[in-house]
């Protein structure tokens, strides 16, 4: 539904990119369960991590859960894929990353940047917004027709935009 960027782990009030302390780089997802379950986000955490390469606290592998069954499913997943270095956590409280950091391969995307920047009055709720989080998605180069074809209409998009992200799409 949504993706926010942000640090999640240490005891350090406030952190910042430049001030982190003791806590990791993380990203915060809110998720429909009827449309995806947590078994399918950690299958897609396990496509893109590296635990065994990263060996600092800023960008430790650590996957956050809700819920005992959250618990339950990460550490199986972990086990499952043989890398007992990740850490397996409660969600801890979470700190937005600076604006700059929020949505960056949109705002790297003028024409389709500046239609959010159109249809929302700050730079808090572009991220709030699903829209905003799957084309952003898309723009990373995530994303199939067969998943956003049909969605593309209900962003409210201008034609230019909608162009854009087609050329993702293909």
């Amino acid at each position: 539904m949504s993706t926010r960027v942000g640090y999640a782990g240490g005891t350090t009030d406030d952190p910042s990119y430049t001030d982190l302390g003791d806590h990791t780089e993380s990203i915060e997802i809110s998720f429909d369960p009827e449309r995806v379950d947590y078994a399918a986000l950690l299958e897609l955490y396990w496509e893109g991590a590296d635990a065994a390469s990263t060996s600092c606290t800023q960008y430790a592998p650590i996957i956050f859960w809700h819920d005992e069954q959250q618990r339950e499913l990460a550490t199986a997943s972990r086990d499952a894929q043989g890398q007992p270095e990740v850490d397996i956590r409660e969600v801890p409280t979470f700190y937005d990353a600076e604006d700059y950091h929020q949505k960056y391969r949109l705002k790297r995307t003028d024409v389709v940047y500046r239609d959010f920047e159109r249809m929302y009055d700050d730079h808090a709720d572009i991220v709030r917004s699903t829209a905003a989080a799957r084309c952003n998605g898309i723009l990373g180069g995530y994303g199939s027709w067969e998943i956003h074809g049909d969605e593309l209409d209900s962003y409210g998009l201008s034609d230019s935009a909608r162009m854009v992200l087609e050329s993702y799409l293909q």
